[in-house]
């Protein structure tokens, strides 16, 4: 199915979160976190997710490719529908999700409650759900620039912080990384490394 819509909007529905993009001789309706960041007549490029259903199927579009992504790994979870998915793309755009995922629990559960319809309950479903996925997904290191303070060391921060947030000392894992850590290993089989390091010890 196609990845992504290209085209110009041809009607806004704030209410049902839905625009129409009209690509040539095709109008599609399109449901997206917020249609308020648009206009009518706007040329617009979407990637986008369908979601089939028994009597419907329906297409969800995202202006970043990380929204898709995180849109992707909500759906999965259990008593998580689309359209809830969506709401926590419309609350928490762009990497703002993956970020609260680094916060420590409470604060997170707390955040993930501000969207509509997620209770304590569901957000820590979904917390303990998708919580190493959504780390995971930021797999790059932000250069350190010039005059900024080095490292610690040559482990990406986003290892150490999913680790930490773990409950692992960082003073720990930095002093034995020589035991555990790869740098041509992605982000998550260096966690999954670790975690088995740790434990046979």
């Amino acid at each position: 199915m196609f990845a992504f819509l290209k085209g110009f909007i041809f009607e806004i529905n704030n209410t049902e979160k839905n625009i129409v993009i009209d690509t040539g001789n095709v109008g599609y309706n399109v449901l997206i976190p917020t249609p308020s960041d648009f206009s009518e007549e706007e040329e617009v490029f979407l990637y986008t997710h369908i979601v089939f259903a028994e009597t419907d199927q329906r297409i969800f579009g995202f202006k970043h490719k990380i929204e898709l992504k995180i849109f992707k790994q909500l759906i999965q979870v259990s008593g998580v529908g689309p359209k809830t998915a969506l709401e926590v793309i419309a609350t928490f755009p762009e990497k703002s999700f993956v970020d609260i995922m680094l916060e420590p629990h409470d604060i997170a559960i707390k955040k993930i409650m501000k969207v509509k319809g997620i209770g304590k309950k569901s957000a820590e479903t979904l917390l303990i759900s998708v919580k190493e996925k959504l780390i995971l997904l930021n797999n790059t290191q932000t250069p350190v620039k010039s005059g900024d303070k080095k490292p610690e060391s040559n482990i990406p921060e986003l290892i150490v912080q999913a680790l930490v947030n773990l409950g692992y000392s960082k003073k720990e894992l930095i002093k034995n990384s020589s035991h555990w850590f790869n740098s041509e290993q992605s982000h998550e089989n260096n966690i999954k490394n670790y975690l088995h390091w740790s434990k046979n010890k």
